[in-house]
């Protein structure tokens, strides 16, 4: 009984959002608009290496960039565009979280299971 409810909350649920969808995409073709974006590249860094690539995360006082990858956090200076550290031994890394006032931060190791905490 359980699976047959699930299964039909689930319908309902794709076609609302289905319709959701829809409805967007006829009120931007109704209105001839399209979205507009002033995004430019302004610089390519190139980090190399094996592996996927997961969440970004800037600390915009300490005017840094932690890039997850794989096995291991890079840490961009932003000004510079220059690797200034690396995080290793974050097995399955998915992201980073700062915390200014501890002066901490956090990264999620996915496949151990566990947290880095570093300053």
């Amino acid at each position: 009984m359980n699976t047959i409810i699930n299964r039909r909350i689930g319908t309902a649920i794709a076609s609302v959002l289905i319709t959701g969808s829809g409805l967007c995409f006829d009120n931007a073709v109704i209105s001839g608009t399209s979205p507009t974006h002033n995004y430019q590249l302004v610089k390519k860094i190139p980090l190399g290496g094996e592996g996927g690539w997961d969440y970004l995360t800037l600390d915009s006082a300490a005017r840094r960039l932690y890039i997850t990858h794989s096995t291991r956090v890079i840490v961009l200076n932003v000004d510079t565009g220059l690797v200034v550290g690396e995080i290793g031994d974050t097995l399955g890394v998915h992201g980073v979280a700062i915390a200014r006032e501890l002066n901490r931060g956090f990264i999620s190791n996915g496949l151990a299971a566990t947290a880095t905490i570093f300053d």
